[in-house]
């Protein structure tokens, strides 16, 4: 204003003046904090077609409160059944006409085969009330904030889906990483933005550039922590000065499917106060439950609230909810395993470092990268003696990456033999 004034420009120097006029009110209409971390922000970022979407309403969900609002009356009648002193068989009889009846889902009324202890017959609770209770123990969060799926991946699809409009928005992620981020985008028709992660400094995340991705549509950011494939931990101060900066921008989700294998805490104490921070945990790696296929997704109730609408109706089989109860019933002899596992990674990684031609990355997961020369033809040679390994030469500056998981100590030495006598050492 100041040149615009001393060269005559007085149209010029208007122009800035009212500028700075409307900066001056956009400043004073911006959301405080507080508002940034209300969960109202967080869900106007959903698509606007679902605000008032209902989803499908099983037959479990709708009778599931009537049942919980009848349970104390039902309490009181055999209370009083029993206080007026009926034969035995009476109160059997009474017993059993409180015993809930259930005709409203088609189901067949048979067991499926003899001693039928799930009741097969039967659809299972949506979201079973005793594992999220046991899942939300071990996470140290309330159960309302904790959904359960068939694998992260159907939380990743279900977080497409519910944020991302098709050839509008976009997810952010950061290769190399897990690739399902990508192809669930894809699937859902959302753009895919990159902000590559610095390989020159042990694949750590480029923030500045995560931060200016923000500003191109972009709804959800994938950060993978520790990294898939990579075994990097992104550091927790800055990621979570990046979240605080997201917010009513994007949903962050961390993806903490190698958590158990951390030293470093993960972030599930900043739930409450971030509203945009949607994180994954998977009970696949630390507690020996792949086959299980159980994901989980930690959120704000409401957040939750809103996937559970967009969810097939049961995605926990009762096998499913009862192996995953069985598993996590001796948390100390998983803790051993996962401190086993830890070893021998450490020990792995020492042997593997001093084989002619490999590089290996630093890992915090259950797993080691490292780079070979020729890096396809080993990997083929090692199938070719039945062991399997990850052939990530095809990820984003990881050229002859491979990566092998830490199993048993014997699969490990197996492993270790091969490789040695295919390089000749």
């Amino acid at each position: 204003m100041t040149f615009a004034q001393a060269e005559g420009l007085h149209a010029h120097a208007n122009a800035v003046a009212l500028r700075l006029e409307k900066l001056d009110q956009l400043s004073a209409n911006e959301p405080s904090t507080a508002d940034l971390d209300r969960i109202e922000v967080t869900l106007a970022l959903a698509r606007p077609e679902f605000a008032d979407f209902k989803g499908y309403s099983s037959a479990r969900m709708e009778s599931r409160d009537q049942r919980a609002g009848n349970c104390e009356s039902r309490q009181e009648r055999k209370g009083n059944h029993e206080s007026k002193g009926k034969p035995q068989d009476a109160l059997s009889s009474s017993v059993e006409a409180n015993t809930p009846v259930y005709l409203n889902a088609n189901e067949s009324p048979y067991p499926a085969y003899q001693g039928d202890q799930n009741a097969l017959n039967r659809y299972p609770e949506p979201q079973p009330q005793a594992l999220a209770e046991r899942l939300a123990s071990l996470y140290q969060v309330n159960s309302d904030q904790l959904l359960m799926g068939r694998g992260s991946d159907e939380l990743i699809d279900l977080l497409t889906r519910a944020f991302c409009r098709p050839k509008q928005d976009a997810v952010l992620i950061m290769p190399p990483t897990f690739g399902m981020y990508k192809v669930c985008a894809e699937i859902q028709g959302a753009r895919v933005l990159e902000a590559p992660l610095c390989a020159n400094s042990g694949f750590s995340i480029d923030f500045p550039a995560a931060r200016g991705a923000l500003s191109q549509g972009v709804k959800l950011v994938y950060v993978c922590t520790p990294n898939n494939p990579t075994g990097a931990l992104a550091d927790p101060a800055a990621l979570l000065e990046f979240i605080r900066f997201a917010r009513g921008r994007a949903v962050v989700v961390v993806d903490e499917a190698y958590q158990d294998f951390c030293d470093e805490p993960g972030f599930a104490s900043k739930l409450s106060e971030l509203s945009n921070l949607v994180i994954l945990r998977t009970l696949s790696k630390g507690y020996a439950l792949a086959g299980a296929r159980m994901g989980v997704a930690l959120a704000h109730p409401q957040l939750i609230a809103l996937l559970r609408k967009l969810m097939a109706p049961y995605p926990v089989p009762k096998p499913v909810s009862q192996a995953v109860l069985e598993g996590l019933s001796n948390l100390d002899e998983k803790r051993a395993q996962i401190a086993q596992l830890k070893q021998q990674r450490a020990w792995l990684a020492l042997q593997l470092g001093e084989l002619p031609g490999l590089i290996v990355f630093p890992s915090n997961a259950n797993f080691l990268v490292f780079t070979a020369p020729e890096s396809r033809k080993l990997y083929q040679a090692l199938v070719e003696q039945q062991i399997i390994v990850r052939d990530v030469s095809h990820y984003l500056n990881l050229p002859g990456g491979l990566r092998v998981s830490v199993g048993l100590p014997a699969e490990n030495l197996r492993f270790l033999n091969a490789l040695r006598a295919l390089l000749g050492k």
